[in-house]
């Protein structure tokens, strides 16, 4: 039985993406113990003096990232640790790819109101030392009702 988006996963693809690949769009996948950011389409800024922008657009088995994992979850007979294995191998090797391990984070939040949507993560007690990640509407409820119940999101 394949794995299911809002039950076993939930996955945005299309955020804004800012990382050390660069900045533009990305993916955002999840499940009950980690969540991956992967840069898709990202425009870097070289040079000192003279500057130039470079736009880099990153495929995976020549597909866009969200699409490829989607794909994969839906396959019959994949199971969470194998979503988990793929994870690990795309922050292997996809530069700018960041993956926090929600067994780490102190506090999370998923918030959806019209001044701040996202989910903001913490490895701290204090509000100092937030990450977030900006959600568009309908990702930001699905990553709500996805993270609603879990312990980092308690406090």
């Amino acid at each position: 039985m394949a794995l299911q988006q809002g039950r076993d996963f939930v996955l945005a693809d299309n955020i804004t993406y800012v990382g050390t690949a660069g900045m533009g769009k990305g993916c955002l996948v999840g499940t009950h113990d980690r969540i991956l950011v992967v840069p898709i389409e990202v425009t870097r800024v070289k040079g000192y003096i003279r500057y130039r922008s470079e736009t880099t657009t990153l495929t995976l088995k020549g597909k866009n990232p969200a699409e490829m994992i989607r794909n994969f979850a839906a396959e019959d007979g994949v199971r969470l640790s194998d979503l988990s294995g793929l994870m690990d191998e795309i922050v292997a090797q996809v530069e700018g790819a960041v993956l926090h391990e929600l067994s780490a984070i102190r506090r999370l939040k998923v918030k959806n109101s019209f001044f701040s949507r996202g989910i903001y993560l913490n490895k701290n007690d204090s509000n100092v030392g937030w990450t977030g990640y900006p959600l568009k509407k309908q990702d930001a409820v699905a990553f709500e009702e996805f993270y609603r119940g879990h312990p980092a999101a308690q406090q």
